[in-house]
This record gives C-alpha cells, structure tokens and sequence, in this order.
C-alpha cells in the first residue's frame, strides 16, 4: 500500500514537473518523436477498472462493472 499512499499527494499542478523536455531526455531517448503533448482523457469505467485492479478487487477488465 505505499504505492497508493505516495499516488494520494500527486495534485495535476505536481504533473507538470514530472515530465522531461526531449532535452532532458538520456541521450537512448532522444531519437523518440513526441506524438502528444495534450493530458490523457480517461473514462470513468477505466478508471474504475484500474482503481479496482490496484485495490485488490476482483472485476478486472473482463467484465462487471
């Protein structure tokens, strides 16, 4: 459960600070082409499956809901 208590303090405003410029990047990196710059949109159900998932539940993402 340390996971989920580090996770719980990270705000969006903390993201932004996470994130290396192509610069910064280790030199293996720096050939990669950057295809989004925009946040991830994430639907609630997937979001449910994952907290589910990483709660210990038993849903999965095969089904149930």
């Amino acid at each position: 459960m340390a996971l989920e208590r580090a996770t719980f303090g990270i705000t969006e405003e903390s993201l932004q600070f996470m994130v290396l410029e192509k610069p910064d990047m280790p030199e293996e990196f720096q050939g990669f082409q950057v295809v989004r710059e925009a946040p991830v949109r994430v639907s609630k159900t997937l979001a449910r499956k994952v907290r589910d998932l990483t709660l210990g539940g038993a849903s999965g993402l095969g089904g149930g809901g």
